[in-house]
């Protein structure tokens, strides 16, 4: 095996790209340039190397650090500019935020009308945990409404979605 490898590092230049999969779900390219140097291996010829690593979007959070933007991105939530969005995606009327509870990807926030006692859940992604929180939802609504075309599964009924709102504050 060590044989293969050092016949594909004999050619002047080789890319490979490894995926680096964590929290932040990172790419690294490693790119090797020259020829591999004093590798004893079925009397292969002597060669050097110089490995370099290209950094892409490397992690600049610790995990304490992580959290602590996870928090402050959920207290930053602005009741008022939420309630001002579920009231125009129901006719005007008014509500209050009764609720808050988050995972590791999203923070639900519950509203109830005081009109009608009707509760919706604004669902919103948690900045920090997504390089592109976007596409994730329009997945998530896609596959919503996918289900209650084609199927009989219960699913909530989606009433915007959207990134052009700003609901925090600051």
């Amino acid at each position: 095996m060590l044989a293969d490898i050092i016949r594909l590092m004999r050619s002047c230049s080789a890319s490979l790209f490894v995926s680096f999969s964590n929290t932040f779900l990172r790419v690294f390219r490693l790119i090797f340039v020259g020829r591999i140097n004093d590798l004893p291996v079925d009397n292969a010829p002597d060669v050097e190397a110089e490995a370099s690593l290209i950094l892409r979007e490397f992690p600049l959070l610790t995990d304490d650090q992580y959290k602590q933007s996870r928090k402050s991105f959920i207290k930053s939530l602005d009741d008022n500019a939420l309630c001002a969005l579920a009231s125009r995606y129901n006719n005007g009327k008014s509500c209050r935020v009764v609720g808050k509870a988050s995972g590791s990807f999203n923070v639900c926030v519950f509203i109830e009308f005081y009109e009608d006692r009707a509760k919706w859940i604004v669902r919103i992604p948690i900045e920090p945990a997504f390089d592109d929180a976007w596409i994730k939802l329009e997945s998530e609504v896609a596959t919503m409404r996918y289900l209650k075309l084609e199927t009989q599964v219960p699913v909530p009924i989606v009433h915007a979605y959207g990134r052009d709102v700003c609901l925090t504050r600051g």
